[in-house]
């Protein structure tokens, strides 16, 4: 019975060519569209969902005459919690667009390498940690970010700049910054294997570039502005 469906099937496609190719073509295109869009909300759907109680954080973002900025004033943070009930935790983040050149200076049995547009860069508090949660490799996430010359790398970039060493040998090192900026690696996140915003490769103290932020604040420079979250 199942050969005479084909049989049938292919009489019919012979005899109405047109029509059958017009069908087909159709359909698949509508299977095509379909899956396209499928997919597409699935990726954007898959953004920030590893978070613990992500359910409870939210993304601050300025809204003025219709144009949203992901950025807000940089003082925000600090009047968000004892303003506002129920804020257990705040995670301002200065995302720094730029792209920074690394030196690495030289050690014993380490020749010094500079490195170019290097970018991908956060200053944030020890909140940041606390609300989007890495695998740590080393370092102690509560003492990480304590402390003005300190930086967090993730594992990715560890072995860029630190071949052959093993994680616990690369905590302690010293990075350059943009020729001036000495900062001693205190911690090596895995890096994030999911979907996320806040995908780094350095995180810096908060309070590592005070001039920056309040430059920023002052002036609200597009792209670069601190953004709180809260929970």
């Amino acid at each position: 019975m199942l050969k005479s469906y084909f049989t049938i099937a292919w009489r019919t496609f012979k005899k109405n060519r047109l029509i059958t190719v017009i069908n087909v073509f159709g359909l698949s295109l509508g299977i095509t569209a379909a899956v396209i869009v499928y997919l597409t909300i699935d990726y954007n759907f898959s953004f920030d969902t590893y978070e613990p109680d992500g359910d409870r954080i939210y993304r601050i973002v300025t809204e003025n005459q219709g144009l949203k900025n992901a950025g807000v004033p940089a003082p925000l943070h600090e009047a968000l919690s004892p303003a506002i009930t129920g804020i257990g935790q705040t995670a301002p983040l200065f995302d720094y667009n730029g792209e920074t050149k690394i030196i690495i200076p030289r050690t014993n049995g380490q020749t010094g390498r500079v490195l170019k547009n290097q970018d991908n860069i956060v200053f944030a508090d020890l909140g940041y940690f606390q609300l989007f949660p890495h695998q740590w490799l080393e370092g102690n996430p509560l003492f990480a970010l304590d402390g003005a010359n300190k930086v967090v790398l993730t594992e990715s970039r560890a072995k860029l700049y630190f071949p052959g060493l093993a994680p616990r040998e690369i905590v302690g090192k010293i990075l350059v910054f943009s020729d001036s900026v000495y900062a001693k690696v205190s911690g090596i996140v895995r890096d994030l294997d999911v979907n996320s915003d806040f995908e780094y490769q350095y995180s810096f103290p908060w309070q590592r570039f005070p001039l920056i932020i309040s430059k920023v604040a002052t002036y609200g420079i597009d792209g670069t502005e601190p953004t709180p979250g809260a929970s």
